[in-house]
């Protein structure tokens, strides 16, 4: 089981995501599950650093991504991140809510 954790702050603005476990659908390597929870993930991180040029805290290891806005970004930081984290969390609703069986999404709110 893929168990998500969107970390948004008291405003609702999604700041990162705590994602571990596997699916467990198919066989390692084959899970398009796993693999699209994945790409969904480090294409947001890409986008974070590269696209909306934020400074971010990552770390990602087997079974395990964790991702968040760092607190010294600029307001147009924010406001470029906020259009690819918003869509980074309909996605994995959306996967979650077709797959409740192999992947839970929840929001969790931390601290700015």
């Amino acid at each position: 089981m893929i168990a998500i954790n969107i970390l948004h702050d008291q405003a609702h603005h999604v700041l990162g995501a705590k994602i571990r476990g596997h699916a467990g659908k198919a066989t390692y390597g084959s899970d398009v599950i796993c693999s699209a929870v994945s790409v969904l993930a480090l294409s947001t991180i890409n986008g974070l650093e590269h696209v909306a040029h934020a400074k971010i805290e990552k770390s990602v290891g087997e079974g395990d991504i964790y991702f968040r806005l760092a607190a010294q970004n600029d307001e147009n930081a924010m406001a470029a991140s906020q259009i690819l984290l918003q869509s980074f969390a309909n996605a994995i609703q959306n996967i979650a809510e077709e797959n409740a069986e192999y992947v839970t999404a929840a929001y969790e709110e931390v601290k700015k």
